[in-house]
């Protein structure tokens, strides 16, 4: 089975309605029978468990107000069983009356059809209109139809124009979307509505949508719902364009097969400052990402997060006997890394007995914790060259001399001067790196 991009010209006009053949075009990209497109997205059924149909309206149609003469694209997904005995109404309303019905039977081949079909607005009055759509099936010498199917979307003809201002791309629950990760495998698919702002413009909606790379997804316009399709692995953009406005959405496909990082993380890029430190921590297998393809570079580290990665280099050994530290549970994920630093001098806690796994580490507690693992050894030097080296704590300053003597610290540029900002959190892309210059 294979998904279908049904094209079809559809004209209703006021009292009269005239329709084209369809045309049919080649495949598109993915497979049909058991597409279950993402939870949340602007298609969220899945089409193949319907028995029959699924229709959904493209985002150029809901609420859209239209200047008369104009262009409205609607879309639809349909699914063919392959029975035979199929096929999908169109009706057009003013109000509740209906004007005109087109019908057009389904495809003998069993599988998955989007359809984009235009309505010519011309000779139609000011007003309120509706299309609605539903799918029938033919049993017991009549047509039955399938009430899960229906769709009903209200548009506005008016007289004059509103002006677009922009456009961008946003998931069911109308957030705005720069960036989607989908996994290379049969069926995988994204859909996204294309936001009009302002959302009653009136402007040809006529949507434009070009992947900068085929070779790795496809991508194509249901009426103002944006599909994406992964073909093969990679990271690409996929730009889309209404009248001249244009807004752009990155798409990672990412390769469960390789070990370079580019090709496992979204936010991985060949140019990141931090590549080579989160390629060495990666290969060392003592930093993973953080789930759904991400590594999260410029994220904070938590307390908990530096024990497990201490842990992971040093072997992951067993460990035994008593947590000291009430706040961490056995059972957590960190409890043996929590356990093993605590009992190498590695973590100290607090003066309340709470270690707080989840608080996110400073930059001087980071190097602190390095330097109990290389075992306190004796430090010489000072902080001057660092603009803000007096504001170390003492606690740590030992700790920060040595780091900063090993170059496992550089410090960094805050307005025009060198820091080392000791207090500021501690990315994971900045762990990474001092763990290479620890380690490396």
């Amino acid at each position: 089975m294979s998904v279908k991009k049904r094209v079809a010209s559809l004209l209703l006009a006021l009292g009269m309605l005239a329709t084209t053949a369809p045309a049919f075009a080649a495949d598109t990209a993915e497979a049909a029978g058991e597409l279950a497109v993402q939870k949340g997205a602007a298609i969220s059924k899945n089409v193949a468990a319907e028995d029959y149909s699924y229709i959904k309206l493209g985002a150029s149609v809901k609420g859209q107000s239209v200047v008369a003469g104009n262009t409205i694209n609607f879309a639809l997904v349909e699914y063919d069983n392959g029975r035979g005995g199929q096929r999908y109404v169109c009706t057009l309303y003013k109000g509740n009356k209906a004007l005109d019905t087109f019908v057009e039977a389904f495809e003998a081949e069993e599988g998955l059809y989007t359809s984009v079909l235009p309505l010519d607005t011309d000779g139609m009055s000011t007003g309120t209109y509706a299309i609605e759509f539903y799918t029938q099936y033919y049993a017991n010498n009549k047509w039955n139809t399938v009430s899960s199917t229906k769709s009903r979307e209200n548009f506005t003809i008016v007289k004059k124009a509103v002006g677009l201002n922009g456009i961008s791309l946003v998931d069911g629950n109308g957030q705005k979307v720069t960036g989607v990760t989908i996994e290379k495998q049969e069926n995988a698919s994204a859909f996204y509505d294309v936001q009009f702002n302002p959302q009653n413009t009136t402007v040809n909606r006529e949507v434009t949508v070009i992947s900068a790379n085929n070779n790795i997804v496809e991508a194509e316009d249901l009426a103002g719902t944006v599909g994406i399709y992964p073909v093969n692995y990679g990271k690409t953009t996929v730009t889309v364009e209404v009248s001249g406005k244009k807004t752009a959405i990155n798409v990672f496909v990412p390769n469960p097969n390789s070990s370079n990082v580019i090709d496992l993380f979204s936010d991985v890029n060949t140019g990141d400052w931090f590549l080579d430190y989160v390629q060495y921590a990666y290969d060392k297998g003592i930093m993973k990402g953080v789930g759904n393809y991400r590594f999260a570079p410029n994220e904070p580290l938590t307390r908990a997060q530096i024990a497990q990665i201490l842990y992971a280099q040093a072997g992951s050994p067993a460990v035994s006997g008593e947590m000291k530290f009430t706040d961490v549970a056995q059972g957590s994920w960190y409890y043996n890394a929590v356990l093993w630093a605590s009992q190498n001098g590695i973590v100290t806690g607090y003066a309340n007995g709470m270690f707080r796994p989840n608080t996110n580490i400073t930059r001087e507690q980071l190097a602190r914790m390095l330097y109990a693992h290389a075992g306190t050894p004796a430090v010489s030097g000072d902080l001057n060259n660092f603009a803000d080296g007096a504001k170390v704590s003492n606690w740590a300053k030992d700790a920060v001399i040595w780091a900063k003597e090993k170059g496992i610290i550089k410090g960094k540029t805050v307005n025009g001067k060198l820091c080392i900002d000791p207090q500021g959190n501690a990315t994971r892309a900045e762990a990474a790196t001092m763990m290479k210059n620890y380690l490396g």
